[in-house]
């Protein structure tokens, strides 16, 4: 008896998941593609981060969040996870828009970049401005979700432009990143690295 079509499918569709010369597996927009083009109901992961991220941006009063890690952490994951939570289209995620703006209500957005090494240095360069400000500003009504590699995230605040408020958020990114903790109380940020989350926490 011969298989049915979405079997098929089905299996077309696993053998992403194992190792392919490319590592596309890694990247959650392959991902979606191949469920987009095979019709597949995805596979659900945990994102242990969803609830914190959802909670602070739903928050009366809320901070930005970076999130880290290496390729394949699930940065992406959680961005498109978190966006949906909070009410974004699916479909408009899916159209792979670098940076997207969520209205939060109450005059309040959320900005998510997915990649923040996906932008131009022209274009960085505008947003890590924008980003620096407003994370200063204890009155601001834009808030941040960016998602970014260990090594590019450092090096996209290296290539802003030098002025004080860049500098600022620069030097407490590398706390963050380094130690974990940072001396300036002024700034509202919190940094999560992915690649240090227990991989028990990932899959079960």
């Amino acid at each position: 008896m011969s298989e049915t079509p979405s079997i098929h499918a089905w299996i077309r569709f696993l053998r992403n998941y194992g190792p392919i010369p490319t590592n596309d597996n890694m990247y959650d927009e392959t991902i979606q593609r191949a469920l987009r083009r095979h019709k597949i109901r995805p596979i659900t992961l945990p994102a242990p981060l969803r609830d914190e991220l959802v909670e602070n941006f739903r928050g009366a009063s809320p901070g930005s969040y970076i999130i880290t890690g290496t390729a394949g952490d699930g940065k992406t994951y959680h961005c498109r996870e978190v966006w949906i939570e909070l009410g974004g289209d699916a479909n408009l995620w899916n159209l792979g828009v670098k940076v997207q703006r969520l209205d939060l209500g109450d005059k309040r957005s959320l900005v998510v970049v997915k990649d923040l090494s996906e932008l131009r240095d022209d274009e960085s360069a505008s947003l890590i401005a924008e980003f620096s400000a407003d994370i200063a500003n204890p009155t601001a009504a834009t808030f941040y979700l960016l998602a970014a590699n260990h090594g590019q995230l450092l090096e996209k605040f290296k290539s802003a432009p030098k002025t004080p408020e860049i500098e600022r958020a620069s030097q407490v990114v590398e706390d963050l990143l380094v130690t974990g903790v940072t001396n300036d109380a002024g700034i509202r940020l919190e940094l999560r690295d992915l690649s240090r989350s227990p991989a028990a926490q990932m899959v079960t």
